[in-house]
């Protein structure tokens, strides 16, 4: 049996994944087929740092080694998403389409009425755990897009009952007021507050506007 690398097994295995993905995308399957899918060729490179994910962790990760001069490669399986004034790039809360959710034929967060659609790489992926689900963002930038511009420092004791095995002090002394010092987040606007797009996310017991 030929020796085979590590890297060209690695490529291999992630050339497999894609090309699964690529069936679970379009709805192909082997069962019935009249011809075989084309190979996936692989590709053999060496880089010194891949990051995989755009999203806050990566991009920031990618960020700071960029400008120490490390070359990186930043990976990313959603697609860039069209940006603009006037862009309706994204599906609606309460008639939900396939741009909503990362190769489900249902919406990732609940909608009225209940949708189908076709599988599509849409912008939110629900990762199912024992007894926690994950929801993130599936595209470049990651959970950036869809975590609705807020940014809120917790309570210690609301800390506390979610992340019991870590100790606030130094995320509230050192942690928190960095992130801060990086996105410089201000008050929401009176206007942007009583809009319609944000009264879904408001309760109606707000007195107080929350830092955006």
């Amino acid at each position: 049996m030929p020796h085979i690398s590590r890297r060209r097994f690695l490529g291999g295995v992630a050339a497999t994944t894609a090309a699964a993905g690529v069936a679970a995308a379009t709805g192909f399957s082997r069962v019935g087929a009249t011809t075989a899918p084309a190979p996936v060729p692989v590709v053999d490179e060496n880089r010194r740092v891949v990051i995989i994910g755009s999203g806050f962790g990566g991009s920031v990760t990618a960020l700071r080694l960029a400008q120490a001069g490390v070359p990186v490669l930043l990976l990313e399986r959603g697609i860039r998403w069209p940006t603009g004034p006037n862009a309706d790039t994204f599906s609606h809360m309460y008639s939900p389409d396939k741009r909503c959710a990362w190769l489900s034929t249902s919406p990732t967060l609940t909608s009225t009425p209940p949708a189908v659609f076709d599988r599509y790489t849409g912008v939110i992926d629900r990762v199912h755990g024992d007894g926690l689900d994950i929801i993130c963002g599936a595209g470049v930038g990651g959970g950036s897009l869809v975590y609705h511009g807020m940014t809120l420092e917790p309570t210690e004791p609301l800390f506390a009952e979610v992340l019991p095995q870590l100790d606030y002090g130094p995320m509230h002394r050192t942690y928190y007021p960095r992130v801060a010092g990086m996105l410089r987040p201000a008050t929401i606007p009176d206007d942007v507050l009583n809009s319609k797009h944000t009264c879904p996310t408001r309760s109606s017991s707000t007195t107080s506007r929350p830092p955006a």
